[in-house]
């Protein structure tokens, strides 16, 4: 498989698009996900899920200010 922006041998797949990314051209992010429990609480699951998101998704979510709380660990 190989990299849609760059040919390059491809690492990952977007999660948002499906595109397969290379090392450069992927944005890996955590986002915390919660469970509901009894009375309507939502409590926070440990350890944060990972989301892989190629460049142009992340701009994209970027450019929409979500506050969900992902945070970026590496771009390319």
């Amino acid at each position: 498989m190989s990299c849609l922006d760059c040919g390059a041998p491809a690492v990952a797949t977007c999660t948002h698009c499906g595109a397969a990314a290379c090392h450069d051209h992927l944005v890996a992010t955590t986002e915390h996900l919660t469970i509901t429990v009894p009375l309507n609480r939502q409590v926070t699951v440990e350890p944060a899920a990972r989301r892989i998101r190629c460049h142009i998704c992340q701009k994209a979510y970027d450019a929409t200010n979500d506050p969900r709380g992902a945070t970026q660990a590496r771009s390319g």
